[in-house]
């Protein structure tokens, strides 16, 4: 949720912190019919820039965290 509005406000937003939601939310959901069919095609391209950012982020909290 942002900070500067109120509880109640429709302006809220919320992000998923956990690679494993924020994975099935972005592959998964959208392609949901699909998927239960097993007619569905990877998007190679989406998925290497997908799991290319989480990498990044994986390796600057271990870079980062070690003194």
């Amino acid at each position: 949720m942002l900070i500067t509005e109120g509880e109640r406000s429709k302006k809220a937003r919320y992000f998923l912190n956990d690679t494993f939601f924020h994975f099935c939310f972005h592959f998964v959901k959208p392609n949901r019919s699909a998927v239960e069919l097993g007619t569905s095609e990877m998007n190679w391209n989406d998925f290497n820039t997908f799991m290319g950012r989480k990498f990044e982020e994986i390796a600057k909290e271990l870079l980062t965290s070690r003194e």
